[in-house]
This record gives structure tokens, sequence and C-alpha cells, in this order.
């Protein structure tokens, strides 16, 4: 072949090799969801790992024992980190050391991906001096946060 000839043929092909790739590209963004899917499907790309953040809000500001008669509000945070819209549904009660438990209150809550909820719950001691802890459940998750009274840590 001549030098030209050659010169030609591969000026050709990389243009044709450039056409090929800028289809591909405009093909893989047009379909970025379908690729996402199959891409997951055949575990080529890591997923993130799903859960649920659950703490308590201004937890300085938590009774440090409990007087009969004494109102007090707590408030406590759900952060769907589950990539997924979720239920929750969710329960808080005063449990003292034999187990035994007193209801404070409960909810039900949908949250989309990345969507949190902030719940506040206000209850009346009847009691002084209770030894035990406020718990905030997750029912069907094995998820809870609580806190202590008294406040050991004072």
């Amino acid at each position: 072949m001549k030098p030209k000839t050659e010169k030609k043929i591969i000026q050709v092909l990389s243009g044709v090799l450039f056409f090929m790739i800028l289809c591909l590209g405009l093909f893989l963004d047009l379909h970025r969801d379908q690729v996402y899917a199959a891409v997951y499907s055949a575990r080529l790309i890591k997923r993130p790992e799903p859960f649920t953040e659950m703490y308590f809000n201004n937890y300085t500001a938590f009774p440090k024992q409990s007087v009969s008669g004494m109102r007090f509000s707590y408030s406590f945070t759900i952060h769907n980190m589950e990539v997924a819209t979720s239920a929750y549904q969710y329960s808080t009660y005063f449990e003292y050391p034999n187990g035994f438990k007193v209801g404070m209150g409960e909810g039900t809550i949908t949250l989309h991906s990345l969507e949190y909820y902030v719940a506040t719950t206000t209850y009346t001691f009847k009691n002084s001096n209770l030894h035990g802890k406020v718990v905030v459940d997750l029912l069907g998750r094995d998820q809870h946060i609580d806190f202590l009274l008294p406040d050991v840590n004072q």
C-alpha cells in the first residue's frame, strides 16, 4: 500500500472510532437508569449500605432524675438512609430495671430516601426518683436508643 492510502485509512478508521465512542456515550447517557440497574444486578458496582439513623435531639436538656408531676419533652430524629422509601413504626416507653414498660407514645411515619422526621414526645412522671431508662424503639428493625434515669454521669 502507498503511504498516502495508509494515512487515509487511518484517518477514516479514527473518525469511525471517534463517532462510535460518541454514540456509545450518548446511548449510555440516555439510558443511564437501565445501565445502572444492569451494572448493579451484575454486582459490578458496590451498592450503598442501607441504614437508618436515629438519635436524640438536645440530649443535654434531658432530666437528671424524675420528680412526681414533672412534665418533660424530648425529641428524636429518624433519618432514612435506606436508599429507598421506608415505613417506620416507633414506640417510646419508660423501662424499669425489672423489664416492666410504661408506654409514652408511638407513631408511624413513611420517609423517602434521605428524608428525616423529628418526633416530639411529652410525658409527665407519676413518681419521683424512678430508676430505669426512656427508650425509643423502631419496631421490627431491632434498633433503639435510650437514656438512663437517674443520670449516673452527672
